[in-house]
């Protein structure tokens, strides 16, 4: 587990190769600046976050990693004023790692259930027998 995710601005030449891109499902692919913004989204709605790693893949190049990141909504987040209810939220990372730095990162994640914990969107009725 660590803490607070990962700066982008302090860290980003660290660690980011040149020519690195995001991608995430229904997005175009992003470069460093519109990762680092992405990162300052979610350090702005969200606060005391941890993440947890639950498994880690590596073969050549690649590295895939599934996990939960934990935190408090307390700040607006996609429009959503801070409720301040915890938050859990799964993903899989998908990286590509070149000469120690990562040079893509494809990611998948349970935005649809982030939202719904957070009430900005609706959960489902639960359908009775």
């Amino acid at each position: 587990m660590y803490d607070g995710g990962v700066d982008f601005n302090e860290m980003g030449e660290k660690i980011l190769a040149p020519g690195f891109m995001a991608h995430f499902p229904g997005q175009p692919a992003m470069d460093v600046e519109g990762y680092k913004q992405l990162g300052a989204m979610f350090r702005a709605g969200f606060s005391g976050m941890k993440h947890t790693l639950e498994s880690l893949i590596a073969e050549g190049e690649w590295v895939a990693a599934r996990g939960t990141v934990t935190a408090s909504h307390s700040g607006e987040f996609q429009g959503v004023p801070a409720s301040g209810k915890p938050v859990k939220l799964t993903f899989v990372t998908f990286d590509r790692v070149v000469d120690g730095k990562l040079a893509e990162r494809y990611v998948e994640l349970d935005a649809l259930g982030l939202m719904m914990q957070i009430g900005g969107i609706p959960a489902p009725q639960q359908v009775s027998r």
